[in-house]
C-alpha cells in the first residue's frame, strides 16, 4: 500500500479534490443534491475517459521515446506534456472557435467564462467544419501508417503490403 501512495498519492488526492469540487459546483449551480451528483458523475466519467486515452497515448509515446536521445526525451516529456494537456485541452478549443467565428480573439477568450453557452453554440454550429478537419487529419494518420514502406508487421497482409509498396512514392499518403 505504501508503494501505491508513493506513486499515486498526489494524483489520487488531486482526483478526489477535483471530484469534490465538481459535486460542489453542481450543487451550487443546480441547488439540488441531484445536480451535484450529476456533475460529479460527469467529471468521473470524463476522468475515466481521459485516463484510458492517456494509457493509449503512453504506449505510442513509449515507442517514440525509446528512439530519442536523453535530451529530447526530457523535452518531449516536459514541453510535450504541457502542450498536450494545456494546449490541446484549453488553447486549441479557443483557437478553433476564434478561427470559425468572426469574433476577435479577446472576445472568444472572455466568452469561455462569461458566456460558455455562446461558446458551445459556435462549436455546435461549426460541427461540420471542425469534424471535417479532424476527420481529414485522422485519414492522413491512417494513410501514413498503411503507406509506410519501412514497417515489418502487417495486420492485413495482402492490403498492407501493396499499400506499403505505394508508400515508396514521396508524399503518397497526402494524396
Amino acid at each position: 500500500m505504501k508503494t501505491f501512495f508513493r506513486f499515486y498519492g498526489w494524483s489520487s488526492a488531486f482526483a478526489l479534490v477535483a471530484l469534490a469540487v465538481s459535486f460542489w459546483l453542481g450543487y451550487q449551480s443546480g441547488g439540488t443534491l441531484g445536480a451535484g451528483v450529476s456533475l460529479l458523475f460527469t467529471a468521473l466519467m470524463l476522468g475515466i475517459l481521459e485516463t484510458s486515452l492517456s494509457f493509449d497515448n503512453a504506449v505510442v509515446n513509449a515507442k517514440i521515446l525509446e528512439t530519442m536521445p536523453p535530451f529530447w526525451r526530457k523535452m518531449f516529456l516536459t514541453i510535450g506534456i504541457l502542450i498536450a494537456v494545456f494546449g490541446m485541452r484549453i488553447v486549441f478549443p479557443i483557437v478553433i472557435v476564434w478561427l470559425v467565428s468572426s469574433l476577435p480573439f479577446d472576445a472568444v477568450l472572455a466568452m469561455t467564462w462569461q458566456d460558455p453557452h455562446a461558446f458551445q453554440k459556435i462549436i455546435i454550429d461549426q460541427n461540420v467544419v471542425i469534424s471535417g478537419f479532424g476527420g481529414a487529419f485522422l485519414w492522413m494518420v491512417f494513410f501514413r501508417f498503411f503507406f509506410d514502406p519501412h514497417k515489418d508487421i502487417h495486420w492485413v497482409p495482402g492490403l498492407e503490403r501493396n499499400m506499403s509498396r505505394l508508400g515508396r512514392l514521396e508524399g503518397v499518403w497526402v494524396v
